[in-house]
């Protein structure tokens, strides 16, 4: 009888091995399937013989996307050298925009063209080339009046050399019409503190 029950208990030993064997092969076979559909590759867990539980596969779906997170988050903050080192110009044509009588305008437009033209790694957005975040409309703004003040002084400085070069060209009519224009002028100012008067 002894001998019967060890037979028994090899037997059985042998079959449960077996069951383990065609469960691993099982497990194998649907790790390569979900790697065929998902494209990730498998698990240290599952190379091991085991599937992981699915505790240990929401855990590692959180490790996962904290990760990308955290790496979302370091690439935000952290700028390339490029764009350090154009945010600093841009900076600096802040500041002396005023001593520089407007010159550096010039590298504001650069910088703005370059931002839509290479994108926004070696270029930053308006108001983000300061250490503190300033609303990235007003900057817009400031931009556009400051363009849209330099095209009108260019308009006028043109139009007063074209006054000049007429004023050189035509000597005598040039000083007649200015005459009228200043009789004109002196009249309506006339006009406007008498009526004021009345």
């Amino acid at each position: 009888m002894s001998e019967a029950v060890l037979n028994n208990v090899d037997q059985m030993m042998m079959a449960r091995n077996n069951r383990v064997d065609e469960g691993g092969r099982a497990g194998e076979l649907r790790e390569r399937q979900m790697t065929a559909r998902r494209g990730v590759e498998p698990t240290a867990a599952v190379e091991a013989g085991r599937e992981q539980s699915l505790r240990e596969r929401v855990q590692a779906a959180r490790a996962m996307s904290a990760k990308k997170s955290l790496n979302k988050a370091i690439k935000s903050k952290i700028k390339s050298p490029a764009m350090e080192g154009t945010s600093r110009l841009l900076r600096q044509a802040w500041y002396y925009l005023i001593p520089s009588m407007g010159f550096s305008l010039l590298w504001i437009d650069i910088h703005v063209l370059g931002s839509f033209v290479f994108g926004k790694e070696i270029f930053c957005e308006l108001g983000e080339e300061w250490p503190i975040k300033i609303d990235s409309y007003a900057e817009w703004a400031l931009f556009l009046a400051l363009n849209l003040m330099a095209i009108l002084i260019i308009v006028s400085i043109l139009a007063f050399l074209g006054m000049i070069v007429n004023f050189m060209m035509n000597p005598l009519d040039s000083l007649v019409e200015f005459i009228k224009l200043g009789w004109s002028a002196i009249g309506a100012l006339a006009n406007l503190f008498f009526d004021a008067w009345n």
